[in-house]
């Protein structure tokens, strides 16, 4: 049984090294403590997002990774409202949110965020693969 993608989720094709270095920048323990780094905020076709996730094989690399917008505080003009980390999943072992990290409150660098939006998937296209299937 595989990782099922949310039908909300956008997909994204990318070299296996553009992935490695995605899983590096894997963000989810900073996400917990409320304060990430600038240098894992990415920017992707004028998206800014955090990678939130990822997995693999273990010996093999990187699957593919996760990641999900981040908007400045001031231009979040989302339904919920922005609250840190522990109040948010207060509210969803409450349930008055869904289990996911829209609408999560965080500080990036020394600004504040907000998580919101549909998830971002991002997995290695195979260029060898490719590569053999032309000859």
């Amino acid at each position: 049984m595989g990782y099922k993608i949310e039908h909300t989720s956008k997909v994204f094709r990318v070299s296996r090294p553009k992935l490695d270095r995605y899983a590096t920048l894997i963000s989810c323990g900073d996400i917990m403590e409320g304060k990430v780094p600038l240098s894992k905020l990415i920017q992707i076709r004028g998206i800014k997002m955090l990678i939130t996730g990822g997995w693999g094989t273990g010996a093999g690399g990187w699957d593919a990774v996760d990641a999900i917008e981040a908007i400045p505080l001031q231009l979040y003009k989302g339904s919920l409202e922005p609250i840190e980390y522990g109040k948010h999943w207060d509210e969803v072992r409450e349930g008055k949110r869904q289990r996911c990290y829209n609408g999560m409150k965080i500080t990036i660098g020394s600004a504040e965020y907000v998580l919101t939006g549909p998830s971002y998937h991002f997995s290695p296209v195979e260029v060898d693969i490719q590569a053999k299937l032309s000859l």
